[in-house]
């Protein structure tokens, strides 16, 4: 049953006129990468400071 209802979402999403990416753009302006753009303000680009403390979001890379 769970792949039947992925494979509908799946097809759901495309005949939407505007897919849903909240989520990825709420997490790409977290970490400072991307502002997002309000769908009732169009061409209006905002950036949320998320955590309240100003630049307290760091970028780092993993080295193993």
């Amino acid at each position: 049953m769970l792949c039947f209802t992925t494979a509908l979402s799946f097809c759901d999403g495309y005949r939407h006129k505007m897919l849903p990416a909240n989520l990825i753009q709420a997490q790409r302006d977290y970490f400072w990468v991307h502002t997002y753009e309000l769908l009732a303000k169009p061409g209006l680009f905002l950036h949320t400071n998320w955590t309240g403390h100003s630049a307290s979001v760091s970028l780092s890379s993993y080295n193993a």
